[in-house]
């Protein structure tokens, strides 16, 4: 399922984001809190999905649950990162806290992979992403 949405600027000149989550509630939720900080968002359920948008589209951040039906986060980052060098990457997870990560076994792949991590549950960082030209 991909959603794609306007803004009052024209949708091309802003950051696209492709936003992975099985669960499509928390999916739409997260959309539209990305959204609100002006970014483009593309939906997908699956990782497969994600990539059959990267090769179509121009984006410029993938935000993904770690624990997707297809093919999980981490393969999914790994194949963003090798196919589209250009392209951050972002994992969210309700399963590893942000104290947690640097003991959880996968985080040199963490380290590899990402630019960004983001706990499920939380607000969204008052942060620049990439491709953001504004601070909010």
């Amino acid at each position: 399922m991909s959603n794609s949405t306007e803004s009052d600027t024209n949708p091309s000149d802003l950051p696209h984001v492709v936003l992975v989550d099985g669960n499509d509630r928390e999916r739409s939720e997260l959309a539209e809190q990305v959204r609100a900080e002006e970014y483009r968002v593309t939906e997908a359920d699956g990782g497969r999905e994600a990539l059959d948008i990267l090769s179509a589209e121009s984006v410029d951040l993938v935000l993904t649950d770690i624990l997707l039906a297809d093919i999980g986060g981490w393969d999914l980052l790994d194949k963003v990162k090798e196919a589209f060098p250009y392209v951050h990457g972002v994992v969210m997870t309700g399963s590893i806290t942000d104290q947690e990560a640097p003991a959880n076994p996968h985080y040199p792949r963490i380290r590899r992979c990402l630019t960004h991590y983001r706990g499920k549950g939380h607000q969204p960082a008052r942060q620049r992403l990439p491709g953001q030209t504004t601070a909010k």
